[in-house]
């Protein structure tokens, strides 16, 4: 199955981008879109552990797919010494993925007290829990909180499994900010991922 579908979406921005800032931002995402379609596809090893995540956008049948290196991932939070916090379950459950939980892990996950790692992903204003689905899903009627680490949106990309992802996710992210500053163009210009 294909990582991503997004040439309607593309072809919908720039028509839009022309509508609201005409002659501003289409070649930004003709770039991008280059920058993808240039990007080599990852070699996603059997043996590594990979968070995935499906993201829709509101143009049918168009989507990506963005896959975290979980080994990256606990190396960035070691390396940069990010901070344990403590998330009230109910709040957090949202972020959760439970879609693909396999229940022999269950029983594990109950007694497993090692912290969630929640990445943010901005496009959508929002976190994934990016490792601890099970313990978090094991948790959820017995526990008010638990800890976890956030990574930010540089470590997130940083924890990526390819330059496929990190561009497909520069698109959506640099598209949302163009949208929402594209007549700001010095604080755009300050926010755009390059």
């Amino acid at each position: 199955m294909p990582i991503y579908k997004i040439d309607k979406f593309v072809d919908w921005v720039i028509k839009e981008l022309e509508k609201l800032y005409p002659g501003k931002y289409g070649h930004l995402v003709k770039q991008y879109k280059a920058n993808i379609d240039n990007s080599p596809m990852p070699n996603l090893k059997e043996e590594k552990e990979y968070h995935a995540r499906e993201v829709i956008y509101n143009i049918p049948g168009e989507y990506y797919e963005v896959f975290w290196n979980i080994e990256l991932v606990k190396q960035v939070i070691s390396q940069q010494k990010i901070k344990v916090e403590s998330f009230p379950i109910p709040q957090i459950l949202g972020f959760a993925d439970f879609n693909q939980l396999d229940p022999t892990r269950l029983g594990h996950a109950k007694s497993n007290n090692n912290p969630i790692i929640l990445a943010e992903f901005n496009p959508l204003n929002t976190l994934y829990v990016i490792d601890g689905n099970h313990r978090l899903y094991s948790q959820k009627g017995s526990q008010p909180s638990i800890d976890g680490y956030i990574l930010n949106t540089q470590q997130s990309m940083d924890c990526m499994a390819g330059d496929l992802f990190v561009n497909l996710f520069k698109l959506h992210y640099n598209v949302t900010k163009i949208f929402n500053l594209g007549n700001k163009p010095s604080e755009l210009k300050k926010q755009l991922l390059v």
